[in-house]
């Protein structure tokens, strides 16, 4: 089922403030920033705040997900980091977890925002540290707060390095890193002053949903800001660069910004911003009942083995008119990959196109299928490296190879489609609804898949 809703449509924000771009890290390519922070202004007062949008659940070598954190050394002390634990949020030492959210997270189509305020210093339990979802403090499972010394320094905020997106386990070891998989911006890291949500976001005054705002307070000195708006390199001074102006820089590690599937500088942002920067389309992995593998913030899908793998998008077509490209990563024009369109709601069809009067496939094998038959022998096939691609208007599918026109099929009953795509015998493809650079130019009046131009 598709995940877009309401909510979403006002967790992209509808006032003044705009943001322009996010950074995608990618747990296949063990992606992350680091930056080695300096002698703090208050060693046991500081705030995070960033925006994400997750991808795949869990981690890639344990559970965690990590968000923000150090690992200086085997300790309570020196370990600490911000993380997913599967679908819950943690706060954590090395091995103590002081906070876990009773609620999960779990939403791929939704931008979340993340507050954490610590000081260990407060004398009141309660304020010793916070977790924040979308403006309000959340519920915990675990508390362990009373055990933090109000007399001690903890790892975070102290002068050793620091990861965004991996646990540097031992100050640099990556013997557990467990990635984080998804979409980040707006992070700002405030040394010395524990905030509340109201300093980064605000409520709709028309929807009544969280949005960002623009962050106006002092920094401190270990503090950043970091908006990736500098996709000019894949370096600390262009997408890693700090806008607080403290010039805190990031190093970006295992990210690109060389345009391909690989592309990581994305404009899948929690702002109606335009018609090329705003919540995107991905694909939908709770919708996954044959068990695909859905990577790389939802865009990646690969099969395994000899069962068909369907996904379906996180949007449901209802209006308008819609593009999407998919890249061929592995295989052969040998029919083992699809993309076409399938309804919300019922089975996925093994392959799109196959067991569903309502579902149709454009196969590699360079044949359209309707219901298992072939409605349109095309003749033109598609292999790993070949972009092909779709548009929807409610009533009409085109197919395009490579950019020419190779399909179309009128007189579509009319229902409630997701783009689809199936794979076979370890193919895969990367979607493209829009948050990175087409490879080629959509045809007049169709758009990118996002709640701008819904």
């Amino acid at each position: 089922m598709s995940l877009f809703n309401n909510a979403i449509i006002g967790a992209s924000g509808q006032q003044g403030y705009k943001i322009s771009r996010s950074v995608r890290l990618r747990s296949s390519a063990s992606a992350y920033l680091s930056r080695t922070l300096t002698t703090p202004t208050n060693n046991k007062i500081w705030t995070w705040s960033g925006w994400i949008k997750r991808g795949k659940p869990g981690g890639s070598s344990a559970s965690g997900m990590h968000l923000f954190g150090t690992g200086s050394a085997s300790t309570d002390a020196a370990s600490n980091q911000i993380q997913f634990d599967g679908e819950n949020l943690l706060l954590t030492g090395y091995a103590t977890n002081w906070l876990k959210s009773n609620a999960v997270f779990r939403d791929p189509s939704a931008w979340y925002h993340i507050v954490v305020a610590w000081d260990n210093s407060n004398a009141t339990v309660a304020n010793r540290a916070k977790i924040y979802v979308n403006g309000i403090e959340i519920s915990y499972s675990i508390d362990n707060r009373a055990s933090l010394s109000t007399s001690s320094t903890y790892g975070i905020n102290q002068a050793v390095l620091h990861t965004i997106g991996a646990w540097s386990w031992n100050n640099g070891t990556f013997a557990q890193p467990e990635y984080y998989d998804g979409y980040l911006t707006e992070v700002n890291f405030i040394d010395g002053q524990a905030l509340t949500p109201s300093s980064f976001g605000e409520t709709n005054a028309l929807t009544g949903v969280w949005q960002p705002k623009k962050y106006a307070g002092t920094y401190g000195t270990n503090g950043f800001y970091l908006n990736f708006s500098d996709n000019s390199a894949a370096t600390a001074a262009a997408i890693g660069k700090d806008n607080s102006g403290n010039g805190n820089n990031w190093t970006p590690n295992n990210i690109s910004v060389t345009a391909g599937v690989t592309y990581d500088s994305m404009t899948d942002v929690p702002t109606l911003t335009s018609a090329t920067a705003a919540n995107y389309c991905v694909v939908n992995p709770l919708d996954n009942a044959l068990g695909a593998s859905i990577t790389n913030g939802n865009l990646q899908v690969t099969s395994s083995g000899a069962s068909w793998k369907t996904v379906r998008s996180t949007f449901a077509l209802t209006t308008g008119s819609w593009y999407v490209e998919l890249t061929s990563t592995t295989g052969t024009g040998n029919g083992n990959s699809f993309i076409g369109i399938v309804p919300m709601g019922v089975t996925l069809p093994q392959p799109v196109g196959e067991g569903s009067a309502t579902s149709w496939g454009y196969s590699s094998n360079g044949n359209v299928y309707n219901n298992g038959s072939v409605i349109s022998a095309t003749g033109v096939t598609w292999s790993a490296g070949t972009t092909v691609a779709m548009t929807f208007d409610g009533s009409t599918l085109k197919f395009y190879n490579a950019g020419n026109l190779v399909a179309t099929i009128s007189s579509i009953p009319a229902n409630t489609y997701a783009f689809g795509g199936s794979f076979y015998d370890n193919n895969a493809g990367a979607f493209n609804f829009g948050q990175r650079p087409f490879t080629y130019t959509p045809p007049t009046g169709f758009v990118a898949l996002n709640t701008y131009n819904l």
